[in-house]
């Protein structure tokens, strides 16, 4: 399953109204202190991404 990582818990709330399902969440391995919000990453999940982008 391909996965999608989110850092900005905002976007992940946002995300998780619309209906996406947080897989899982982990520490940052890369900034301490952050968690990440894991999504599976599909098709429309890729398009909600890339609406709020725009």
């Amino acid at each position: 399953m391909d996965t999608k990582t989110i850092l900005n818990d905002r976007v992940a709330k946002y995300l998780e109204e619309k209906g996406f399902k947080i897989i899982r969440t982990e520490p940052s391995h890369k900034y301490e202190g952050v968690n990440v919000f894991i999504f599976e990453s599909t098709p429309k999940l890729r398009a909600e991404i890339k609406k709020l982008r725009n």
